[in-house]
């Protein structure tokens, strides 16, 4: 098995992307898939299978189920997922993850905890993550602004906050 040792990688760009997306609309095509991610519709049912198993994982307040749809003006059924997506589906538990999951989920953490409006520092990164720094806290907030709409900045404490644009 490979363990994924890297931080930043479009894995977990798309995770954090799927995110967002499911909390604002409660269900995803491989149409909307392919828009929301730039993802093939090939790789559409592993990245979903990927983002399901990361929900109870992480104890996100969103439960899902898949459906297929039968067309018969297409060739093949069109799966849809629907998400229930509770009150607060900012809430989170990263207790009992692997090293691996802390790093696969990193993106998808960090903006969580800045939604939940914590303590958002590289050194209190470093004590999450396995092999944390500097340089990792750059790339991570670079990529983090590639997906989401707000801006981040330091507040007076000098942890990172979720500025928005409006």
């Amino acid at each position: 098995m490979t363990y994924q040792v890297k931080y930043n990688t479009n894995d977990c760009k798309h995770l954090l992307e799927l995110l967002i997306y499911i909390i604002d609309n409660k269900q995803i095509t491989v149409d909307d898939f392919i828009e929301v991610t730039g993802l093939s519709d090939k790789i559409y049912g592993t990245t979903m299978k990927s983002f399901n198993e990361m929900l109870p994982k992480l104890d996100l307040n969103i439960s899902s189920f898949k459906s297929t749809v039968l067309k018969p003006e297409e060739p093949q059924n069109k799966v849809i997922y629907y998400y229930n997506v509770d009150t607060d589906p900012y809430k989170y538990n990263i207790d009992n993850l692997t090293q691996e999951e802390l790093i696969k989920y990193s993106l998808v953490i960090v903006y969580l905890m800045l939604k939940n409006e914590q303590y958002v520092t590289p050194i209190t990164l470093s004590r999450i993550f396995p092999n944390f720094n500097n340089k990792t806290m750059f790339y991570l907030k670079e990529n983090l602004l590639d997906v989401i709409a707000d801006d981040i900045e330091k507040n007076k404490y000098q942890s990172y906050i979720l500025v928005d644009f409006d």
